[in-house]
């Protein structure tokens, strides 16, 4: 799980270089309640909102991660 939020975070600060202000983890992983099943709910910070509803344009490392065979377990 740890190395799936790593990545993510990594990905996020290449992606938005100084915009990137941190990453917030929040839900049932923050809470140390997640399960095999849950999912990571993270919250990125940034200096500026990100306006596009373009998934195409947030970074694929981030968006496909649990396509790729990455799990919380």
């Amino acid at each position: 799980m740890n190395d799936v939020i790593k990545k993510c975070k990594t990905a996020l600060q290449k992606h938005y270089k100084g915009r990137f202000k941190g990453l917030l983890l929040y839900g049932s992983k923050a809470r140390d309640q997640a399960e095999i099943s849950s999912d990571i709910d993270m919250l990125v910070l940034l200096t500026q909102a990100v306006i596009s509803t373009d998934y195409r344009e947030y970074p694929k490392e981030t968006f496909w991660l649990s396509f790729n065979g990455e799990t919380a377990s």
